[in-house]
């Protein structure tokens, strides 16, 4: 199995912002961001406003790279020009007709999207197989618009990336599976993710999180909590993980346990 590997570093990104009456202005979205992402799952996290799309939009070459500072490199290399037409990428709000039901949808997906090497027989395999990985039995023959309804058929790409925004937790953790799945075939899937529920969140491989545009961690998903905990960050024991690193990362240190309390409770009057 080919492994493949997307390096990154980012001096800074800067927007501009239309204001009325006012001159165009400056805002910087991302500093100093550096990074590695293998074949696997590789979570970009963090609160609204921090950054996760422009990262995601940069990755995948879909970013006016004016103001952009810095490389991007796949597999130790420079990206070539047509990068971005060898991934697969997912827009945040897709496109999907209305007057289609889903295996529709997914018919004309896959029509516009796969080669044209696969048949018809093989096209319809496909779209079925994606049905039944999602659930959507049920609602396969319903006239619907689904998110997210064409991210299977990016599937002969090596580099993948998805925002996973507008989506209940049910279809959120059926989408992950499936990706979580592919990622599995050597394939490198990088997405943004707001608050994943514990179901999800350990399906990650690599996590990168991201705090006002500055990468707060980026390694394992298995030692985020390690690392917090060794600089006073806690995480309690019944406690999602990914709600507890929101709550660090947007400024908002959790409360003290009752334990803890009565440990400062104890020393106070030891003292």
């Amino acid at each position: 199995m080919q492994r493949h590997q997307l390096l990154f570093e980012y001096g800074k990104f800067c927007k501009l912002c239309s204001l009325p009456c006012l001159q165009k202005a400056q805002k910087q979205i991302l500093t100093n961001v550096s990074g590695i992402f293998r074949t696997g799952m590789n979570a970009i996290m963090g609160p609204t406003g921090c950054g996760k799309a422009s990262l995601l939009d940069l990755l995948a070459d879909r970013k006016d790279r004016e103001g952009f500072e810095g490389e991007i490199l796949l597999n130790g290399q420079p990206r070539t020009q047509n990068y971005k037409y060898h991934v697969g990428y997912v827009v945040q709000d897709d496109i999907i007709c209305g007057n289609l039901t889903v295996k529709e949808n997914l018919m004309f997906s896959a029509n516009v999207r796969l080669s044209t090497k696969y048949t018809a027989d093989e096209k319809t395999k496909i779209v079925e197989h994606v049905i039944l990985q999602l659930g959507l039995g049920k609602c396969a023959d319903t006239i619907t618009s689904p998110p997210l309804i064409n991210i299977i058929f990016n599937n002969t790409s090596k580099f993948n990336y998805f925002c996973l925004i507008g989506l209940d937790s049910s279809m959120a953790r059926s989408v992950m599976e499936c990706l979580h799945q592919l990622s599995r075939t050597g394939c490198t899937i990088v997405f943004s993710i707001h608050q994943p529920r514990y179901s999800i969140f350990k399906l990650f491989d690599t996590l990168f999180l991201l705090s006002a545009g500055r990468c707060t961690y980026h390694g394992r998903t298995g030692s985020v909590l390690n690392l917090f905990s060794s600089v006073g960050f806690s995480c309690e024991e019944h406690n999602n993980p990914a709600d507890f690193l929101l709550d660090i990362t947007q400024g908002d240190r959790p409360q003290l346990s009752a334990q803890q309390q009565d440990d400062i409770a104890f020393n106070e009057e030891s003292s």
